[in-house]
């Protein structure tokens, strides 16, 4: 299984109401779930979040900040804004990005193209970095799969930003 990093696009109201009231957040995330619903809002990238992370800035691991810029990349999988803390939706709480934000993102990751992303995979020093999940040899079928992982979020964060929506994140 694994841990896979899940995206879930929210409505503007609706996020409000998850910031007044988390636990319907957690709720509304295990009817997903539960029901084994397919949404067009819930989307995942799988086990490349940690790859994809290390391609866009050279680490594995970077977390957000609220006072981070809004285009700031460390936002992407871990934003460092919580619902609530104490909350754990597989491996910890919910972290979200608002619709400000998420269409600062959206330019942001519009913008990177794969020799940008290239320019940070090394496989050698990828497999070294005992940060990084998953712990793969790195060869070039790794790459496609960071890749497309890649290009499916920069989908996932335009339609988001088009329609004005947050996006909710959270390990799985």
């Amino acid at each position: 299984m694994g841990m896979i990093m899940n995206y879930l696009r929210v409505p503007k109201a609706e996020f409000d109401k998850y910031l007044k009231e988390p636990k319907a957040l957690e709720e509304k995330i295990y009817t997903l779930f539960e029901a084994e619903e397919t949404s067009e809002r819930l989307f995942d990238v799988d086990k490349a979040w940690s790859g994809i992370m290390y391609l866009l800035t050279g680490f594995a691991f970077v977390s957000g900040y609220e006072e981070d810029d809004d285009d700031d990349v460390s936002r992407l999988f871990f934003s460092g804004q919580l619902f609530d803390e104490e909350s754990n939706l597989g491996y910890g709480p919910a972290h979200y990005i608002t619709p400000v934000q998420v269409a600062a993102l959206s330019k942001r990751l519009g913008s990177i193209t794969e020799a940008k992303l290239r320019e940070n995979y090394n496989q050698e020093e990828m497999a070294a970095d005992e940060e990084l999940y998953p712990s793969l040899e790195w060869d070039e079928d790794d790459f496609a799969y960071l890749k497309s992982h890649f290009e499916n979020l920069q989908q996932f964060f335009a339609v988001a930003a088009k329609n004005g929506e947050a996006i909710v994140s959270f390990l799985s």
